[in-house]
């Protein structure tokens, strides 16, 4: 549950990052832009990052997943690895909508556990790649802003 509200969150902190790190970029000045598009072609790609975020967290999941399987098979003796997401979480988010609801319980709880943990891993890097990039860039802008102001 709070993986997805963190989700969420770097999703809607996303959008009006990435509309003011557009604004600071429209506001500079031709050849300045040109100068940013270089610095950002000297960093480490966005796609990169994200790949490899998703690989650190998908790895984390892994060993906390096998933790999880393991202590339980500790204690019972048995496996349960055909246990679905919503056996597991037992609090669900809902919106209350009719449509969305339902599609909810197809795609997300009525999943196993390690593909929602897998998506959730994806869509995790996603968000958090967006919010860092679009940080980024904006500190860079101010940075390139501050350098060019006594030379302009």
């Amino acid at each position: 549950m709070v993986f997805s509200v963190l989700i969420l969150l770097f999703f809607v902190l996303a959008v009006p990052l990435w509309i003011y790190r557009g604004w600071e970029f429209f506001g500079l000045p031709p050849r300045a832009r040109g100068i940013f598009k270089r610095l950002v072609l000297r960093h480490e790609r966005a796609v990169t990052f994200a790949i490899r975020m998703f690989f650190a967290l998908s790895a984390v999941s892994a060993v906390v997943m096998g933790l999880v399987y393991g202590l339980s098979y500790l204690k019972s003796g048995v496996i349960d690895s055909g246990s679905s997401y919503k056996d597991v979480v037992k609090n669900r988010l809902y919106t209350g909508a009719e449509g969305i609801d339902p599609v909810l319980n197809t795609y997300v709880y009525d999943l196993p556990l390690p593909a929602v943990a897998i998506f959730k891993c994806l869509f995790l890097a996603v968000g958090f790649t967006l919010v860092a990039k679009a940080l980024n860039d904006i500190r860079l802008i101010r940075r390139l802003k501050r350098r060019l102001k006594p030379i302009s």
